[in-house]
């Protein structure tokens, strides 16, 4: 019965290795098949000792045997941490003690495989005949019982640990039941402890011998159908898991009291003190955000700016809960916006850069623009701005129903002037009348135009027929209120002007036409003396404001 029992307790081990495999990167997982792993080494050699009639052959499997002996108690403690109390993995007194562990494993299968030396696990072994059996005796020495009272010590700790209340937000999310896997875990180490003190006290010699390993592997067995089955299956959860592990952003899931419950890849790399069953670092301000997540239970989100490593974090929290509807606790997605915000600040000087040049360049066209439509000798504007914008004014005046007056004034003997007192002169006789035109633009749409060489146009508007004609008058009467002296004029010993104008309100009219009225009401007024204005009497079909001159 022991070798069937042997047989199977390392089949049933290595085929839960294999099952278990797919999901080795999960912790519990892998501390499931650490735990069959160590059921199999156990049961195999046990089960290789059991037929072996060569002494020093049994002596060789004993000593693989307590590989299995070694692992089995050390994995059922992290199963029961795993499960039970994860939160305990977080303390620094618990990561030692993995470690010491560890280590006093490593130690006594030193001690076991150079036995021979020193004699400290058994004194001796040989074969005696027991039931009419031919059976291997092993003299247990003092590193054997030191041995046999650590394991005890690691499943007291288990079975503490299994007994002690738990909180309620502390459950593994696969586990549908936290009452059975409390209960599969108490059976499953109930079961090895009654076997082994059994085999102590002999009672199992009927049965061939120590049926430990082989309970392990029962334990084990139930242990991975009722604990790590669902999680098996569960392959939409594993899936999840998968991708937020491998997701670029920082993903970490606070329990119910604030702790770290999971943390990903990224978050681990951002954050690299942060750990499990920890409290996330104080840089986050979690419990601010926690207070205010409380206060409105609306996800939000803020910036951190982590001082060691000059990253800037943007911290988006929601919450969770669990099938009841009920807080389980809060998930903190942290992305990296470092380099995002440098090239905002970068996309923003940018722009303030290319906004001031495209302000300096209109500044430029300005200039540029009144350059070309200005007459550089007087300052009014020239031919090219009459040409190009009166058509526009006199439209919108047809659109908006406005009067609209169009002066041409001409220097009189200018040519004259010219020859009398030379160019120099002549320019500043120009301006002279520029400046005294200019004061005749009241309206904002108002401009002086100089057209030809002596010529200028004056453009007016919401002005009625007297209106205008005061206004034409008052401006040939400035430049002769001058006084600026032109001996060889035929009208007047100073300069003078003759202008001629036209009042409408536009209709059907085009510019060019009324411009040629305007021109030949100027020299209808040169035919009669100079210095003087004609306004020019309405043809069949033009609308003027007031009634023909």
């Amino acid at each position: 019965m022991l070798i069937a029992a042997l047989a199977c307790a390392a089949l049933v081990s290595i085929a839960l290795i294999g099952l278990s495999w797919p999901r080795r990167d999960d912790a519990e997982v892998s501390a499931f098949m650490l735990l069959a792993l160590g059921t199999a080494l156990w049961s195999g050699a046990r089960l290789m000792e059991v037929v072996t009639f060569d002494m020093p052959a049994r002596v060789g499997w004993a000593k693989v045997a307590y590989l299995g002996i070694m692992m089995v108690p050390a994995a059922w403690l992290r199963m029961v941490v795993g499960l039970i109390r994860p939160e305990l993995n977080a303390l620094p007194l618990v990561r030692a003690g993995w470690v010491l562990m560890l280590l006093v494993a490593v130690a006594f299968i030193g001690l076991v495989a150079t036995n021979e030396l020193h004699h400290l696990v058994w004194l001796d072994s040989r074969f005696v005949v027991l039931d009419g059996a031919k059976r291997a005796v092993f003299d247990h020495g003092r590193m054997f019982w030191l041995g046999t009272a650590y394991n005890y010590v690691l499943l007291a700790i288990s079975l503490v640990l299994l007994v002690l209340p738990i909180d309620e937000a502390a459950s593994d999310l696969y586990v549908s039941s936290r009452t059975q896997v409390r209960l599969a875990l108490v059976i499953g180490q109930l079961l090895p402890l009654v076997a082994h003190l059994a085999y102590l006290q002999r009672w199992t010699t009927a049965l061939g011998g120590d049926l430990t390993p082989a309970t392990f592997a029962v334990s084990t067995a139930l242990l991975g159908w009722i604990v790590l089955r669902p999680r098996l299956r569960d392959t939409a959860a594993y899936a999840r898991g998968k991708i937020i592990e491998a997701m670029r952003d920082g993903c970490i899931v606070l329990a119910r009291d604030g702790s770290i419950a999971s943390i990903n890849a990224a978050a681990r790399y951002l954050l690299p003190t942060a750990r499990v069953h920890a409290m996330p670092p104080a840089v986050l301000d979690v419990a601010g955000i926690l207070r205010e997540f409380e206060r409105t239970r609306l996800p939000n989100r803020h910036q951190v700016w982590l001082p060691e490593t000059g990253r800037t974090l943007e911290v988006t929290l929601e919450g969770l809960s669990d099938a009841r509807g009920r807080h389980a606790g809060v998930f903190l997605l942290l992305r990296d916006v470092t380099v995002e915000q440098l090239q905002r600040a970068g996309m923003a000087s940018a722009q303030n850069a290319l906004r001031s040049e495209l302000q300096r360049t209109q500044a430029l066209l300005t200039v540029l623009e009144d350059d070309v439509n200005r007459d550089a000798l007087t300052h009014l504007f020239n031919r090219r701005f009459f040409e190009t914008q009166a058509p526009r004014l006199f439209d919108h005046a047809r659109r908006d129903n406005r009067p609209v007056t169009l002066a041409l004034f001409d220097i009189d003997c200018f040519k004259q002037y010219n020859d009398t007192y030379g160019h120099l002169r002549g320019d500043e006789c120009l301006r002279m009348v520029a400046d005294t035109l200019a004061t005749a633009c009241r309206h904002p749409d108002d401009f002086i135009a100089r057209v030809g060489g002596e010529e200028f146009v004056a453009m007016l508007f919401d002005l009625n027929r007297d209106d205008a004609r005061q206004a034409v008058a008052r401006a040939v009467a400035l430049v002769a209120e001058r006084a600026e002296p032109h001996a060889a004029s035929v009208a007047a010993p100073y300069v003078t002007l003759s202008a001629g104008a036209v009042t409408l309100t536009p209709g059907d009219e085009r510019l060019h036409v009324v411009f040629e009225w305007a021109d030949a009401a100027l020299y209808d007024a040169k035919r009669s003396g100079r210095n003087t204005f004609r306004f020019q009497q309405s043809p069949p079909g033009l609308r003027s404001v007031v009634g023909g001159e």
